[in-house]
């Protein structure tokens, strides 16, 4: 096989591996947002239950003053009562007792109801506070193997990138140039195989020369519709003249 074919293909392997790698990379920060929705959810459900709580204990000691307010003014009244001269303010004056200590009671009935929903909301509480370190323990195990992934992402990055150049400086110039140009217009797909007489990259039919001639596998032959270079899987390859490692056909 040519030489610079081989080197093509060898580029090509692990300009696909590289592009692959970078998409994965890209997806980390997604996952790890997605990952975090349920922590937010526990968090906003505490926060929403731990605000109720306040304005319920805010309403509940507003009652109490209310109820010591109305308590002292059934005090005063019942202090006055001996000073009243006549039986008719007498009787009046007990009836106002007696409506003034309905009020008490009524404060104090709903007091009650109010301690007895902070007991409810406070064992409400409790369970929401564990949803949140249960979340936020998940959300870390998932942060910590995110991170790991990412870094490792970042390392095969970086050696792809490494490898990726010292393929490409092994080419002629004439071909380095040749495949930077294609690159963006072929999405990075410059180098694909012939298959029954078709073009991999942009799916259309060869002439049969340029068909026979990528067979041959003798020398660099481009598809004349997308100027993608051609090769034909053999039963095996050579290794690459630039000896890097396991070079893959692409």
């Amino acid at each position: 096989m040519n030489e610079q074919l081989q080197r093509l293909r060898a580029l090509q392997a692990t300009e696909t591996q590289l592009r692959e790698a970078l998409r994965e990379r890209e997806r980390f920060p997604a996952l790890l947002a997605e990952a975090r929705k349920p922590l937010e959810a526990a968090q906003d459900a505490l926060q929403n239950l731990e605000a109720r709580l306040k304005e319920l204990q805010t309403r509940r000691r507003n009652r109490e003053r209310d109820l010591d307010v109305a308590l002292e003014k059934v005090r005063r009244m019942k202090d006055r009562t001996s000073e009243i001269k006549t039986n008719k303010e007498y009787f009046a004056h007990l009836k106002e007792i007696e409506t003034a200590q309905k009020s008490c009671a009524a404060l104090e009935e709903e007091i009650l109801q109010m301690m007895e929903e902070q007991e409810r909301m406070a064992g409400i509480l409790q369970d929401a506070q564990a949803k949140v370190r249960e979340e936020q323990s998940r959300f870390t195990q998932t942060q910590q193997r995110l991170q790991a992934q990412t870094e490792e992402a970042d390392r095969r990055i970086a050696t792809l990138k490494q490898e990726r150049q010292a393929r490409l400086e092994s080419l002629d110039p004439v071909w380095r140039q040749q495949y930077e140009r294609l690159l963006p217009v072929t999405k990075g797909l410059v180098v694909v195989e012939a298959q029954q007489g078709t073009c991999t990259g942009c799916r259309m039919n060869l002439p049969p020369q340029v068909y026979n001639d990528v067979r041959k596998n003798e020398g660099i032959v481009t598809c004349p519709h997308c100027h993608r270079v051609l090769y034909v899987s053999e039963p095996s390859v050579a290794d690459d003249p630039a000896r890097v490692s396991n070079p893959k056909c692409v």
